[in-house]
């Protein structure tokens, strides 16, 4: 599993968030938040099932429950998710969220300098209609990997080390 410390605090340009091991309790806020943050791009690719897509959500719960953190904004209240797992030669980002009313502070990007300062190559996916995402992935160094072969998906990835500006 990924290095992650109990209660983490990473700085973030407005205050600072905490990062925490997600517990049973924290399955409906991540599923809010998915269809808050993931809807407008999932929707006009796959269609949008509220049943199916709750289907899904249990599912990625159940199966990763242990290596998703919750973003916590300094009054303890859950703003966000990330989902981080270890595999070997790098570490595979599943997903970071942050809530709508939560995004704009700097909150993304100082989980990402974090995840980025420990050294690690990460890798991830992105919708590929997503272009925000994909743009906030840019300014962090990551590159769309030439073998994506995903069709509404995009590969991407950024060799560890120090930040790219």
């Amino acid at each position: 599993m990924f290095d992650r410390r109990p209660a983490r605090t990473v700085p973030s340009t407005i205050h600072r968030v905490r990062l925490r091991e997600a517990t049973d309790a924290d399955n409906e806020f991540c599923l809010r938040l998915n269809v808050a943050a993931m809807r407008e791009y999932v929707e006009p690719i796959y269609g949008w099932d509220i049943d199916v897509q709750r289907r899904y959500h249990d599912e990625w719960f159940a199966a990763n429950r242990r290596s998703i953190s919750i973003i916590e904004d300094d009054d303890g209240a859950s703003i966000g998710v990330l989902d981080l797992s270890d595999e070997g030669d790098h570490v595979y980002l599943s997903r970071i969220a942050i809530l709508p009313e939560a995004q704009g502070r700097g909150v993304g990007s100082a989980v990402m300098e974090d995840l980025i300062g420990r050294g690690r190559t990460i890798r991830l996916h992105v919708l590929t209609n997503n272009v925000d995402a994909r743009r906030f992935y840019e300014r962090f160094g990551f590159i769309v990997d030439p073998d994506s072969e995903r069709e509404h998906h995009l590969s991407m990835r950024r060799s560890g080390g120090a930040r790219r500006v």
